[in-house]
């Protein structure tokens, strides 16, 4: 009987980490938009390289034109922002490498994007990269990962709907 049941019980959806490094709780990150959730739940990422993969199956919504942020629309419907450091927008694509457009496709752990940690660093920005569960107010329950450090395809949030 114990079987029967455990196949319709839903299984969590995962939202994984999109890129190797230490993990910072929400509340830790020193922008307010991310700590305040605002922009939806987060975890942030101080990558310890600068590849960013993609974190699940589904599509580039968009890719911003200063290429230090990407929207991705996942297959089992979560909404990701994933920003590569904090206030970079200022430096205007510069140090930030896409490899995908909008509407692209892409599967969990494709490599989407590149950041020069060292040159970002040096230009006085945070390469601390916050992933923001835009649409994490359709979810009953956000779980966040308890681990210090994540390889990229380590669950960053369990979903539950």
């Amino acid at each position: 009987m114990n079987h029967w049941l455990t196949m319709f019980k839903k299984k969590p959806l995962h939202l994984t980490a999109p890129m190797n490094g230490a993990t910072v709780p929400m509340e830790q990150i020193s922008d307010e938009a991310f700590q305040s959730g605002v922009l939806g739940y987060c975890v942030a990422i101080q990558p310890e390289n600068g590849n960013v993969y993609a974190p699940g199956d589904g599509k580039i919504e968009s890719v911003f034109a200063t290429r230090h942020a990407i929207n991705l629309i996942l297959e089992n419907g979560a909404e990701v922002l994933i920003h590569m450091g904090l206030e970079t927008v200022n430096l205007k694509g510069k140090h930030f490498s896409v490899f995908k457009k909008d509407g692209d496709k892409v599967k969990q752990g494709e490599l989407i994007a590149r950041m020069d940690l060292e040159e970002i660093a040096k230009a006085g920005y945070s390469t601390l990269t916050p992933v923001v569960l835009c649409n994490s107010k359709e979810y009953a329950q956000v779980t966040p990962t308890t681990k210090e450090i994540v390889s990229h395809g380590d669950v960053l949030m369990e979903l539950k709907k």
